[in-house]
Order: structure tokens, then sequence, then C-alpha cells
């Protein structure tokens, strides 16, 4: 995977909080009684950049960089295979039962690596 620069105009905080508040304003115009309407309007129009920009940093702290992608596949693909051994009648019981153990230290590693502060960007 490419780590392309995208278009700065669609992960912008700018283009989040644009899109709240056209959201927001929709939704106002739909449910709220007319007397009330413009000082709602004006509120909404006060409080969508900063949850605009909380969205972003929330959605943007969620990226994932290639390097856990790349470990997550791989954990997968070891995960598959153990499977097809755990539910393979040529293996014996105690085989089967090394390879679950396996695989729940897998489970394991994944989990750590995804609750570890320092693998999020």
């Amino acid at each position: 995977m490419d780590d392309k620069k995208q278009s700065s105009s669609v992960h912008s905080p700018t283009t989040y909080a644009g899109a709240f508040a056209a959201i927001s304003t929709a939704l106002v115009r739909m449910f709220v009684p007319a007397p009330y309407l413009e000082n709602t309007l004006s509120i909404t129009a006060a409080l969508s950049p900063i949850i605009g920009m909380g969205i972003f940093q929330y959605l943007n702290s969620r990226k994932k960089t290639n390097e856990q992608i790349a470990f997550e596949e791989r954990i997968d693909k070891e995960m598959a295979f153990l499977d097809t051994q755990i539910n393979d009648p040529t293996y014996t019981e105690e085989q089967r039962k090394e390879f679950t153990e396996q695989k729940f230290a897998l489970a394991k590693e994944r989990i750590t690596y995804n609750h570890n502060p320092s693998n999020v960007t």
C-alpha cells in the first residue's frame, strides 16, 4: 500500500466542520419550531466548528498505519492456517491442542498490540 498524499480538501478539519454545519442546519430547519429557528441556527453555527474538529480528531486517531495493517494481516493469515490445522483430522489431539494454544497466543498478541498506545498514530 502506498502512502500517497490525499487531497487536503477532503481530509481537513474545516471539511468536517462544514459537513457537520450543513447537516445540523438541515436538522434544525426540519425539527425546530419557527419562533426558535433563528436562535437555534446561531447556536448551531457557533458549535459546528468545535464539534467538527472533535469529529476530525477522533476519526484521525482511528486511522491505522501500513505497519498496523500488515501486522493484522499477518496475524489473520496465521490464525486461518492454524484453523485449518485444528480442523484437520490427520493431526493428533495433542497437536490440535498445541495449535489451539498457538492461536490463543496470536489473539493475545493482537489484542496487546492494538491496546498499546505506542502503536497508535
